[in-house]
């Protein structure tokens, strides 16, 4: 990415967040002054053999439940973190298809109510899942038996 893809991309989170920094500044003038400011100064360094370009130093308010530009330059780097190990699976398993899992609920009122319900949802389908994973015929297969767990911090059911 060169120098004016960079400053492109900033220029347009900054000013894609004018209204969002208005608000602070009027309710929490310290937090609206330092996101209004984020990104308003870059060191950048440039190999012109290479075309590369890479940002050195910079003032970012790290806010990024608030500021774009911050949770744009979060996002990428988790992206990579998870890039890497994405690349990493799939090498040592070509077989296997990775794939990304977003569970959601509609709204209620009790937040501690709305997580039971997802946590008896998903007791259900791991309950479901291993009456279909047992050699009886009344159980009909799911989905969720397709998905082979990888990741060493579940605690349950190897493959779901």
């Amino acid at each position: 990415m060169n120098t004016c893809d960079v400053l492109n991309r900033l220029t347009h989170h900054r000013l894609s967040q004018v209204a969002v920094v208005d608000l602070l500044k009027l309710e929490e003038p310290n937090v609206g002054d330092l996101v209004g400011g984020c990104g308003s100064w870059l060191h950048m360094r440039e190999w012109i053999e290479s075309g590369e370009t890479r940002l050195r130093n910079a003032n970012f308010c790290q806010k990024f439940l608030l500021c774009r530009s911050c949770a744009a330059r979060r996002a990428g780097k988790m992206v990579a973190l998870y890039a890497q190990k994405v690349e990493t699976v799939t090498a040592s398993a070509p077989h296997l298809i990775p794939a990304m899992i977003t569970l959601t609920v509609k709204n209620g009122p009790d937040l501690a109510e709305r997580l039971a319900h997802l946590k008896r949802s998903w007791s259900a389908m791991i309950a479901a899942s291993r009456k279909a994973r047992s050699l009886s015929n009344r159980n009909a297969p799911i989905e969720w038996n397709k998905v082979v767990w990888l990741c060493s911090c579940y605690r349950g059911d190897k493959h779901g």
